[in-house]
C-alpha cells in the first residue's frame, strides 16, 4: 500500500516537473518575442517534446544493443515500430512503462546486471547529448549576423529543445513512479547486495 501511494505521489511529481519544463520552454519562445504566434507555440514545444522522447527511446535501443541484445520494438506514444515484422502501429502503454514511450528488449542469454545498467542509463544519457548539441547550436545562431527572420524561431526552438532535453533527463533519473532512476537504484541496490553477502 504504501509503495502503491509513493509510486503514486511519484508519478505526480513526475509530471508537474515536466510541465515546468514546458513553461520554461515556451519561457524561450516568450524571450525571442514569439508568443504572439498563439497555438503555434504549444504545438512547437510538445513536437520537440515528442521528438526528445525520440531521441531518448533511441538511447535505450543504442544501449541494448551495443550489449548485444535484440530490440523488439520501439514506441513513442502514439506510435511503435516493431524491428521483427518492420510494420508502424499505434501503441498504447504496457502496465509499468514509462509516460510517453518504451523499449521492448529480449536480453542475450549471458546479459549481465550491467548491461541492464548501461540500457537504462543511455537514455537520460541521448538526452544530456541533445540538449548539449542544442544548446551549442542555439549560441551558434545567435551569433550569426545575418540570419534573417529565421534566428528567433532557430534560437527558440533550441532553447526548448535543450530546456526539455536536460529537464527530460533529470526527471528521469529521479528514483520515483516506474523512471529510469527506479530501476537504475534497483540495480544498484542488487549489487550493492552481492559485494556485501
Amino acid at each position: 500500500m504504501i509503495a502503491r501511494i509513493l509510486t503514486g505521489v511519484g508519478r505526480g511529481l513526475r509530471i508537474l516537473f515536466a510541465l515546468s519544463v514546458f513553461f520554461a520552454a515556451g519561457d524561450a519562445f516568450d524571450r525571442a518575442g514569439l508568443v504572439h504566434e498563439g497555438v503555434a507555440v504549444p504545438c512547437v514545444i510538445l513536437a520537440v517534446q515528442w521528438l526528445v522522447t525520440l531521441v531518448h527511446e533511441l538511447g535505450h535501443a543504442g544501449g541494448a544493443w551495443a550489449s548485444g541484445s535484440r530490440v523488439i520494438r520501439i514506441a513513442v506514444l502514439p506510435f511503435a515500430f516493431d524491428l521483427t515484422t518492420r510494420p508502424m502501429s499505434s501503441a498504447r502503454r504496457p502496465r509499468g512503462s514509462d509516460i510517453a514511450g518504451y523499449v521492448v528488449v529480449r536480453w542475450h542469454p549471458q546479459a549481465q546486471v550491467r548491461d541492464a545498467a548501461v540500457m537504462f542509463a543511455s537514455g537520460p544519457l541521448a538526452e544530456l547529448l541533445l540538449a548539449g548539441v542544442l544548446f551549442a547550436y542555439a549560441h551558434l545562431v545567435a551569433a550569426t549576423p545575418h540570419a534573417h527572420g529565421w534566428r528567433e524561431w532557430s534560437v527558440a526552438l533550441a532553447a526548448a529543445g535543450t530546456t526539455v532535453a536536460s529537464g527530460g533527463a533529470v526527471i528521469n533519473l529521479l528514483p520515483i513512479g516506474g523512471s529510469d532512476g527506479v530501476r537504475l537504484f534497483a540495480i544498484l541496490r542488487r549489487v550493492i547486495a552481492r559485494q556485501s553477502a
